[in-house]
């Protein structure tokens, strides 16, 4: 059991809960949390919706970062460019003592429960924190994901697809983590996974990288695609139009960062990148304010799998095999954080403003220990509570199947099953749902 100084003893209710004895009104609560989600559900992939920020000072010329990567559920919520700054992260670009901590500030909570996960990430100075709130220094220090061999962080169904997934990385010299994390975003491993938004199958985005069909109009005309709409589910088809999409708009985002002193490899850059795969080329050219509440949150994500990335590749250079890295990334601290803020949106407040303000507190080692105001300390409370029910009591994972608790998810995967979409995503395709099939994940190139 890993030691945090947030531990308590287990709550009744959640074992009660977790064995399956639930009242009517732990009942309305899971139905309850569904129906919240649900209600704030909007854009084609709204699983991939979590709170990044990223802002460009086109004005001065500079980097302004703001909270890069927050984890939790990951859902859509209401946002616009006129919300209070209460809505957003605050603070400034460069790192505080509030939101650079040492990784030895840590100690006693560690990222990973095992010991050399936990060793490769005081190396690289990689905290739970981290994955609520990211600092420019540490975005500019993630280079992994441009490796050209694949790692372990994504669902099996996903690596089925390697052959394809290097096959197109050479074509597009798009890093084939980086094609991985496309496909995870999309569609997890589902080829024929089609949007249910669009009111007419011309208007669902498609396949493995939900391509959305105007792509396929493109290349092949509008009469043969009506004729034969299967060829928009080819992996092989849609994967190729969609990555040469990406590395159009990800040469178009280093040229129009570089005037702010980006290096064309900066994860920032690859996450402006994501951004225009998901809202569309011209969000370059448009200020953040102006973007679609989507794609405002769509950079975010695949910088959790940056950071997951840069895990893998210490434990690869240790020898650890793909089994073996699967097994030492599960990180139980994450898993519990993503559980209190899971309840504390179902059970307090479910809009954005509540998954801001609930991010914020988890963002420390000790919960909430920032806290100031009587509302802030009321939060990290409630939210201290079902962290430590979560480590206190392992049957609770089984009394949450639907989050898949019980499957050997690293952070990044963990983060994004948190929330009912992208749980639910996963579970369309069948590997997903084997845990044998996670440690025997390949990914060499044969």
């Amino acid at each position: 059991m890993v030691y945090t100084p947030n531990r308590r003893k287990s709550s009744s209710k959640l074992e009660a809960i977790a064995s399956g004895l639930k009242t009517g009104g732990e009942v309305a609560l899971v139905a309850g949390t569904m129906g919240v989600l649900g209600a704030k559900w909007a854009g084609e992939r709204l699983f991939n919706m979590g709170r990044g920020y990223y802002k460009w000072a086109s004005e001065t010329k500079k980097k302004t970062i703001y909270g890069l990567v927050l984890p939790g559920l990951i859902l859509a919520g209401t946002f616009n460019s006129d919300t209070p700054q209460n809505y957003m992260i605050p603070g400034p670009a460069a790192p505080t003592e509030a939101t650079m901590l040492s990784n030895d500030s840590w100690a006693g909570s560690p990222l990973f429960a095992e010991e050399t996960a936990n060793k490769v990430a005081h190396g690289k100075n990689i905290t739970p924190g981290d994955y609520f709130i990211y600092t420019p220094e540490k975005l500019e220090k993630l280079t992994a994901f441009l490796d050209s061999q694949l790692y372990p962080i994504f669902p099996p169904a996903v690596l089925q697809q390697k052959k394809l997934i290097y096959g197109l990385s050479a074509k597009t010299k798009v890093p084939p983590n980086v094609i991985a994390t496309v496909i995870s975003m999309e569609s997890g491993g589902n080829d024929s996974a089609q949007s249910n938004l669009g009111l007419t199958l011309e208007n669902r985005a498609q396949g493995l990288c939900q391509v959305m069909p105007l792509h396929f109009f493109a290349k092949f005309g509008v009469d043969y695609v009506r004729s034969n709409p299967k060829i928009m589910l080819n992996p092989q088809v849609g994967c190729g139009i969609g990555m040469d999409y990406f590395a159009e708009v990800l040469q178009a985002a280093r040229e129009n960062l570089k005037q702010g002193g980006f290096r064309e490899d900066d994860a920032f850059v690859f996450g402006r990148a994501f951004i225009s795969y998901n809202g569309g080329g011209s969000t370059l050219q448009r200020k953040f304010g102006e973007l679609y509440q989507e794609s405002k949150f769509y950079g975010d994500h695949p910088i959790r799998y940056f950071l997951d990335a840069e895990i893998a590749k210490g434990l690869r250079d240790a020898g650890y095999s793909d089994s073996q890295i699967v097994q030492a990334m599960q990180s139980p601290e994450i898993d519990a954080r993503a559980f209190a803020l899971h309840y504390y949106l179902a059970e307090k407040d479910g809009s954005y403003r509540g998954y801001n303000f609930a991010s914020e507190l988890l963002k420390t080692r000790i919960i909430g220990e920032d806290a100031k105001t009587e509302e802030q300390m009321s939060a990290a409370e409630f939210l201290r509570k079902h962290y430590n029910d979560f480590i206190e009591s392992p049957a609770i994972r089984a009394g949450f199947p639907m989050f898949m608790y019980d499957f050997p998810f690293a952070p990044s995967l963990r983060l994004w099953a948190s929330g009912v979409g992208g749980a639910g995503l996963l579970k369309q395709s069948p590997a997903n749902t084997d845990v044998q099939a996670y440690y025997a994940m390949d990914t060499s190139r044969n």
